[in-house]
């Protein structure tokens, strides 16, 4: 499926020779764009939590390390068609310090 800038490149190389119609059809397609990112970071965020919420169901251990976490986070969201892939950081971004729970907080670790 292509993205919606792929797409306003290819409609505006057929009004070449017409900039002023080829810069309405990437503001027309703007709203589109700012929908699917919207949409693509709720994916995102989504699959974080439940990355997390798995492990700290499991109970294995009161560490997580972000490297494993990513991991697991773009496996969910490759199953559900995202083809960008994240990286720790990414993740680590999205994350608090610590998540407190009954057991102890939670530590969260970035890769060694």
């Amino acid at each position: 499926e292509p993205n919606t800038k792929d797409l306003a490149t290819n409609l505006a190389a057929c009004v070449v020779d017409n900039p002023e119609l080829a810069e309405e059809v990437f503001s027309l397609l703007q709203p589109q764009s700012d929908a699917a990112r919207g949409s693509s970071e709720a994916e995102f965020d989504a699959a974080v939590i439940e990355c997390l919420l798995a492990r700290l169901h499991a109970k294995s251990s009161s560490r997580v390390v972000v490297k494993n976490l990513t991991e697991s986070v773009n496996t969910i969201l490759k199953a559900r068609g995202e083809i960008f892939e994240y990286s720790p950081e990414d993740v680590g971004r999205r994350l608090v310090v610590a998540v407190q729970r009954p057991e102890g907080p939670l530590m969260l670790c970035a890769a060694r």
